[in-house]
Order: C-alpha cells, then sequence, then structure tokens
C-alpha cells in the first residue's frame, strides 16, 4: 500500500483494483461471486496455440526483386545487393512514417497517459 501513500502525497487520486499472488491464475469478483477463472498459461498464449509449420521454397530469378528494375534508387549495373538495399533503405519514400502518424494522432494534447 506503499504506492496508494505517494499518490496520496502526491494529491493524487487512486484506488486498489487488483491484488497480486503467487497463484498463477486470474481471478475477477463482482459483488463478491466469481466471475472469471483463468490460468496465466492461457492468458500467455492468448487462448491459442502457438506453434506453427512453414515451407518456404526459393522465389524464381524472373520477377525477383533482386533482379536489376527500372525504381528510382536503382540505377542498373554491377551493384551488389546489399549495396542495393541499404540505397533503397535510404530513399525517404521507404523510410518509416511513424512520426508523421503520431503528429496527427487525435490523442496527441489529450490528458491520456
Amino acid at each position: 500500500m506503499d504506492f496508494l501513500a505517494y499518490a496520496e502525497s502526491e494529491n493524487l487520486e487512486a484506488t486498489p483494483v487488483a491484488v497480486v499472488t503467487e497463484d498463477p491464475r486470474l481471478v475477477l469478483k463482482w459483488r463478491g461471486k466469481k466471475i472469471v477463472d483463468i490460468s496465466r498459461a492461457f492468458l500467455d498464449t492468448n487462448g491459442a496455440h502457438q506453434s506453427a509449420e512453414a515451407a518456404v521454397e526459393s522465389p524464381a530469378r524472373e520477377n525477383s526483386e533482386l533482379n536489376p528494375h527500372p525504381w528510382s534508387w536503382y540505377d542498373g549495373g554491377d551493384e551488389e545487393v546489399h549495396d542495393r538495399w541499404l540505397r533503397m533503405l535510404a530513399d525517404l519514400n521507404v523510410c518509416s512514417q511513424k512520426g508523421l502518424v503520431e503528429m496527427f494522432d487525435s490523442s496527441i494534447g489529450a490528458s491520456s497517459v
């Protein structure tokens, strides 16, 4: 309950909503009645089996991304795949637009935590 004391010292309203125990289960009660009782192992998997099989085939040489194309970042020649890849990643048209998305996110400036 130290957290509640810290919150009070900062003039913040805080209410306990959970008790963490060593029991590997999520138990929710409402009005004294147990309404949820789920194992932690089930929650860790999101309810789905976490296994899959995959077979990966080598791509055909024709129409391959590794063959020369008239892309804006590639002007032909004997450039190594590694160098071509780095040139493509340096192109602003393929860079991350995370900052742009965040600038227009409706929650920015709101009172959310």
